[in-house]
């Protein structure tokens, strides 16, 4: 009997846990006789979940049948931050009590209507607006308790065209696996994580890509910086860029040559470095900019000019922008780094392409977590300079200028090519997808494509679904992999009207926003 009785207060325990972290918030009322002052008091005391929080301007009270609510204590919310949003906003993130004076035709019971929304801080998830009603009893008699979710509420958005039968997007539905579902606020890294493997439910793993792998990434990175010095914008203009800083064969003395060389070679990094430190610290700026249509169709252009040109069609030349005459050996030191700096810069025709491919990838691993990311245009830069210090000191160890220079110029011209049509495709690529606003006709079309189905479910209301259309949504590693997918968003304004309730029910919807992966089932 005690072990019975034990195992009925365990599950009890567990039944009152499950149902706090479902419903995060509640009330309760409690109604008192006359006071001295005249009339019946109702208090509503609002339950708060550690957090949580309600908005305020979003909790209402009324009461039906002639009753009117005097508010007599209601305590004023506290102004919250919301980092994501980037406003302030009135919230009570502790529990409440509301406070009314009973008013005009009061006849017991009477009908009284409770309604709130809310969200929780982490998981960043915004609850399901609620509006709650129950019957008020004469002082004395039993307290009221919450019935069943008031069904008046606010329309549902229109979803689709009109007229579409609600049952059409089950039966698109029933041909699609579910792979996996996530919720809340989820930044870059971990809603490409979600996209990636959808059963993992939006939890990022390790981000450095494996210890290796990432360690032969920034080699490669640092040799290809060593290779630009073979490109016809750069191994031509080497030995005038000596002469103008006194290095090479004007130097005084080698010692001097190879400090002229290392301090160009340096502004050659700084150059570099900090050009992809910008990108990569301010990386929502770029990320928007190569997420623009009108951005890959620039360096489309860029690369096809580019192109062009090393299979000669027309000629670049930018030794003419480099300054005439011949090194004094008194070049001032803190001027030899700004030569190599604009150097750098103005051999940029050559190494954009591979320049804009470091600043990727370097923006790819730090918005995953991995701080090698702001090694990798210091490493092409430090590669790129590596040369230079002992061509200063006059040591040969670059080849010389010659016939060879046009096989690697015809290279890097298919390069260059092949960079152009990728960036191409990205530019049409952004030009046309959009994401679907039908849930059936974008189940229809995922079928006829064999296409995988993401899910957006939002609502105005929701302050996180506002925050994952202005940051997650705009990152350009999320846009480029939503491209694989048949991105259909789902307006959930009330979630207790006919379809959008059977919708939640179906797809087991907590809160929003939330995501879900599908994918055609194989069998038909």
């Amino acid at each position: 009997m005690r072990s019975k009785l034990t195992i009925g207060i365990v599950l009890a325990v567990l039944a009152a846990m499950v149902a706090q972290a479902q419903e995060p918030f509640s009330f309760t009322t409690e109604l008192d006789v006359a006071t001295e002052q005249g009339g019946a008091v109702l208090r509503v005391a609002l339950k708060v979940a550690p957090k949580h929080y309600l908005y305020a301007d979003r909790v209402s009270v009324s009461a039906e049948g002639g009753v009117e609510l005097l508010p007599e204590s209601i305590p004023d919310p506290v102004m919250q931050y919301d980092d994501l949003l980037e406003e302030e906003t009135q919230v009570y993130n502790t529990d409440v009590t509301l406070t009314y004076r009973l008013g005009g035709q009061i006849a017991f019971p009477f009908d009284l209507t409770v309604s709130y929304q809310g969200c929780s801080k982490s998981p960043m998830v915004c609850f399901m607006p609620q509006s709650k009603t129950v019957q008020v009893l004469s002082p004395g008699e039993a307290p009221a308790v919450p019935g069943p979710e008031d069904p008046k509420s606010a329309p549902l958005a229109e979803l689709g065209e009109s007229g579409t039968r609600p049952s059409t997007w089950r039966v698109l539905a029933d041909r699609f696996v579910i792979a996996g579902s996530a919720g809340g606020y989820l930044d870059a890294a971990a809603f490409s994580a979600f996209l990636d493997d959808p059963s993992a439910g939006g939890v990022a793993g390790d981000a450095s890509g494996g210890g290796g792998s990432i360690w032969l990434t920034l080699l490669g990175i640092f040799l290809g910086g060593i290779a630009l010095n073979l490109t016809p914008c750069v191994l031509p203009m080497i030995p005038i860029n000596l002469a103008i800083i006194g290095a090479g064969a004007q130097a005084s003395s080698r010692g001097k040559g190879v400090l002229l060389g290392g301090l160009y070679g340096l502004g050659i990094t700084v150059a570099y470095g900090s050009l992809g430190l910008v990108v990569v610290l301010t990386g929502g700026m770029f990320g928007t900019l190569t997420a623009s249509p009108w951005f890959n169709t620039f360096f489309t252009l860029l690369f096809i000019a580019v192109g062009l040109a090393m299979f000669d069609v027309f000629t670049i030349d930018f030794s003419r922008f480099q300054p005439r005459g011949g090194g004094s050996g008194k070049t001032s030191l803190f001027l030899v780094p700004i030569l190599g700096a604009l150097s750098a810069l103005l051999a940029g025709a050559c190494v954009a392409p591979i320049l804009l491919t470091a600043l990727a990838l370097a923006l790819d691993l730090y918005s995953r977590g991995n701080a090698a990311g702001l090694l990798v245009p210091f490493l092409l830069g430090l590669g790129m300079a590596l040369p230079w210090p002992f061509a200063g000191g006059g040591l040969t160890i670059l080849p010389k200028p010659g016939k060879w220079m046009e096989q690697v110029k015809h290279a890097l011209g298919v390069l260059v090519i092949l960079l152009a049509i990728m960036y191409g495709y990205k530019a049409y690529s952004g030009f046309t997808w959009r994401p679907s606003g039908s849930l059936p006709e974008g189940l229809e079309r995922a079928l006829k494509q064999d296409k995988p189905v993401l899910l957006d479910f939002w609502a105005s209301w929701c302050t996180s679904c506002k925050a994952m259309d202005k940051t997650t949504f705009k990152d350009p590693q999320v846009v480029q992999k939503l491209q694989g997918f048949e991105f259909i968003k789902y307006q959930m304004e009330d979630p207790s009207q006919d379809e959008a309730a059977e919708v939640r029910e179906y797809f087991q919807v907590q809160g929003l926003p939330a995501y879900v992966v599908m994918r055609p089932r194989q069998d038909g």
